[in-house]
């Protein structure tokens, strides 16, 4: 009987440190994230990655073998233009919630570009399969 009460006793207090830890270390709510230098990082991070995807095209463009046609890039590179324009748009916005909404776009044009750029680079698949 005593063993029982030392290990509910054990339970309850495990329990309770960990609603209180649970409690003070709560995130931020989504809202009050937002704010102008978190925009900037974002950006510069899109940014970082659309910069990288076109050093990929580069290099894949470079190792075209003779009379490939380099037109297949042309959409991956409309699809990261277009993000570039979000992105401009996004750092020259007057509201924040306008700079997060273009930022989104810019997002959603990247992962256009990659999905494109991925499909134009992919190796064709055996017949049999």
């Amino acid at each position: 009987m005593k063993l029982r009460a030392i290990v509910w006793t054990v339970v309850g207090l495990v329990v309770v440190v960990g609603v209180v830890f649970m409690l003070s270390a709560r995130r931020r709510s989504p809202a009050a994230r937002l704010s102008l230098e978190e925009l900037q990082s974002q950006v510069t991070m899109v940014e970082g990655k659309l910069a990288g995807l076109e050093q990929d095209i580069a290099v894949t463009r470079a190792q075209l073998p003779p009379g490939s046609d380099p037109a297949v890039f042309a959409p991956v590179e409309q699809a990261i233009m277009d993000a570039r324009n979000k992105l401009d748009e996004a750092k020259r916005a007057d509201k924040l919630a306008d700079g997060y909404e273009r930022l989104k776009d810019a997002r959603k044009q990247l992962a256009e570009a990659t999905r494109i750029f991925k499909k134009a680079t992919r190796p064709p698949r055996p017949a049999g399969r």
